[in-house]
């Protein structure tokens, strides 16, 4: 194994025996010879990759597609049938729920079985003692027994033993998805800095966006063996595809009432746009077209009416997209997003979420379809991003999406902006290039929309009471 390799894994397999009935695997036990009373299940197929020290290997894939066998692989909790797992140093795992624990020990007891098993010695666990049980923040609980432990207190306490026994290996699987979201975002920062000190990570999830921010490459699993292996982005796509296809062979054979195919639709919405917010660096262009419809231009105004990328916050601005449909849709959505350095969307409309009804738009006539409304971020570099679908009956196909096509600088106050809860108007116009209106919608929803002067942080909501707001944007 190289010097700079965290990982490595070589052809592992993991086979695991069924057996129709108890008394099969009674004989099977008792009577060997003969033919076998089971049934082969191979949980993994032949793996094979190495893993970087000091990066973050995603690992995604549907249920039941070998990514928590392959966890416990790596961890050293399961034999591997056939193949070979080297790992550099020590590894610390996060598993299912509550894995290690002893249900009728207390939190603090329980630290001490884990830093065993780990490894560690007496005088290692107490100089981590504190620092975990700070992290894991569950007040006196520490020292009741963990079967009285939430599913989110197991979680914290889990995590916090985890990261804090100084892991040259960290392997999380899906159990930061019972925390709650603050503990969720300390949890992310953490392994950040993990991840800066040069610590490697495995990390297993359902959330695309998840994966695409936090993850340096990722792994497709597909009934035991990977079928994707690269970018987020890249995997991401392909994940969000093979859902669509799986998607698309239920509903064909009929097994799809109209509530599972409004849902699936809705999940598969979801998880697209989740894969769109893989944002290259600024200035790198990346998109994906279909061949039914495309871009042709784009603009952004600021609230004098001119063209340009500078924009102001709190003052309206409007970006308009053209749009030519190559051929029938059925229901066509349209939209646009602004990102924050690093993928994550902060601001955006769609047309068909909105309830804009595009069914006029004609196919080889360019449209211009313009979302106006005040600029409800903080002073800062942005990225600016557009796409369109079409909504089918039971999944969304994407038709042209482009990524990081423009930068957006928006200028305003340098320190903390605060804004008040108001009635703010959005705008969404479609019309043909001469100028002929297809389709207009405008509402008011609370939203964001001027300074206050007091400094108070409130529920949002409540009429003309301030909020505060951090600015979180790199200057």
């Amino acid at each position: 194994m190289s010097d700079d390799i965290g990982i490595s894994v070589r052809n592992l397999s993991k086979c695991y025996h069924v057996y129709r009935t108890p008394a099969d695997r009674l004989k099977d036990a008792l009577l060997p010879w003969g033919r076998p009373r089971y049934e082969e299940f191979w949980a993994l197929k032949d793996l094979s990759f190495d893993l970087r020290e000091g990066r973050v290997l995603g690992v995604i894939g549907r249920n039941g597609a070998g990514k928590s066998t392959l966890l416990q692989l790596l961890a050293g909790v399961l034999k591997p049938t056939t193949g070979q797992v080297h790992v550099k140093g020590r590894v610390s795992a996060l598993l299912e729920l509550g894995t290690g624990f002893v249900r009728d020990f207390t939190g603090r007891e329980n630290i001490w079985i884990y830093g065993g098993i780990l490894g560690l010695s007496k005088q290692q666990i107490a100089a981590y003692l504190d620092d975990i049980i700070a992290f894991a923040d569950i007040g006196s609980f520490i020292d009741q027994p963990v079967k009285f432990y939430s599913s989110g207190m197991y979680c914290r306490l889990a995590f916090a033993v985890a990261v804090n026994v100084d892991p040259d290996i960290l392997i999380v699987d899906e159990a930061l998805a019972v925390g709650d979201m603050f503990f969720r975002n300390r949890s992310f920062n953490r392994m950040r800095m993990m991840r800066e000190q040069g610590k490697t990570i495995v990390f297993v999830t359902h959330s695309l966006g998840q994966f695409r921010e936090f993850c340096d490459e990722g792994i497709l699993l597909e009934r035991g063996q990977v079928i994707s292996r690269g970018s987020t982005g890249q995997v991401a796509t392909h994940y969000v595809e093979l859902t669509r296809r799986q998607e698309d062979l239920l509903a064909q054979s009929g097994r799809l009432t109209e509530a599972e195919k409004e849902y699936l639709s809705k999940q598969l919405a979801k998880s697209i746009e989740e894969t769109s917010r893989d944002l290259p660096p600024h200035g790198k262009h990346h998109s994906f077209a279909s061949g039914v419809a495309r871009f042709t231009d784009f603009t952004v105004y600021n609230h004098r009416n001119e063209r340009t990328f500078m924009l102001e916050t709190l003052k309206p601005f409007r970006v308009e997209l053209t749009l030519v449909l190559d051929e029938p849709v059925q229901r066509l959505a349209v939209g646009y997003w602004i990102h924050k350095e690093g993928g994550e969307p902060l601001l955006g409309h769609n047309t068909l979420f909105l309830g804009m009804d595009l069914s006029g738009v004609e196919i080889g006539k360019p449209y211009i379809i313009s979302f106006e409304q005040p600029l409800l971020l903080h002073p800062g570099r942005y990225c600016l991003g557009m796409g369109c679908a079409d909504h089918l009956e039971t999944h969304i196909r994407l038709l042209d999406t482009h990524y990081g096509v423009a930068e957006i600088t928006v200028v305003g106050e340098k320190d903390r902006l605060y804004f008040s809860w108001v009635e703010g108007p959005t705008r969404i116009r479609a019309r043909t290039a001469q100028g002929e209106e297809v389709g207009y919608l405008e509402y008011q929803s609370p939203t964001l929309a001027r300074p206050v002067d007091e400094l108070s942080l409130v529920t949002p909501g409540r009429g003309d009471e301030p909020m505060l707001t951090d600015a979180n944007v790199d200057e």
